[in-house]
C-alpha cells in the first residue's frame, strides 16, 4: 500500500468516525467539582434518531433539584467533495442545585439504544473565602415599617435583594407567623 493509498484509508477512517461520534446520547456538566451553594449547568445532547426522543430527569431529583429546564434545536451541514452530511441534534439544558455534600452521581440517560455515561459531581462545603466573597456580590435587606402594632394593625415587612451579577433560585418565602394573616403586596421584580 503506497502512502497516498494509506492517506486516503486514514481520510475516509476519520471522516467515518467523525459521523459515529456525532451520532447518539452525551451528557456533560460545565464543573464537576461545586460549593454546596453552586448551580451547575448539565446539557444532555441527543442527535440524529435520539433528537425527538423525550427524555426523563426524575432521576436526578434524588441528589438534586432542578432549577431551570430549556431545548434547544440545531442541525448542521456540510458537504465535502460532493457528499453530503447532515446532522440533527437537540440540546437539553439544565440547571441543578445540589441537595447535599459529598459525590454525586448524575445518572446516564437514555433514548432509544443510545444510552449517555453517568457523570460524578463532588460537592463540598462552601470555605469561609467562598462565604465572604459572595456577600459581597449578594446579600438581602429586611425592613420593618413599625416596631409596635396594635391588634389588626398593620406591619409591612420588606425584602429587598441587592446583587451585582445575574443570579437564579428561588426568593424567599414570605414569613410564617402564628396568629396572623400574611399577604403579599408585591411580587418580586
Amino acid at each position: 500500500m503506497t502512502l497516498k493509498q494509506t492517506g486516503k484509508l486514514l481520510i475516509a477512517a476519520t471522516l467515518l468516525l467523525g459521523n459515529v461520534v456525532w451520532a447518539g446520547l452525551t451528557a456533560t456538566v460545565d464543573r464537576s467539582i461545586i460549593s454546596d451553594l453552586d448551580l451547575i449547568t448539565l446539557t444532555v445532547r441527543a442527535s440524529d434518531e435520539t433528537a425527538d426522543a423525550t427524555l426523563d430527569f426524575s432521576s436526578l431529583e434524588q441528589d438534586f433539584k432542578i432549577i431551570t429546564e430549556s431545548n434547544r434545536q440545531n442541525s448542521s451541514m456540510s458537504i465535502i467533495n460532493g457528499r453530503r452530511t447532515s446532522v440533527v441534534y437537540k440540546d437539553h439544558v439544565l440547571t441543578l442545585s445540589p441537595k447535599r455534600m459529598g459525590n454525586l452521581l448524575i445518572p446516564s440517560f437514555s433514548a432509544g439504544n443510545d444510552r449517555s455515561q453517568p457523570i460524578t459531581i463532588r460537592v463540598q462545603q462552601q470555605t469561609a473565602s467562598q462565604r465572604q466573597r459572595m456577600n459581597q456580590f449578594v446579600f438581602f435587606e429586611t425592613l420593618v415599617d413599625t416596631n409596635d402594632t396594635y391588634v389588626q394593625g398593620q406591619i409591612i415587612y420588606s425584602v429587598k435583594l441587592f446583587y451585582t451579577d445575574a443570579i437564579g433560585g428561588d426568593f424567599p418565602q414570605p414569613p410564617s407567623l402564628p396568629d396572623t394573616v400574611v399577604e403579599v403586596l408585591e411580587t418580586e421584580k
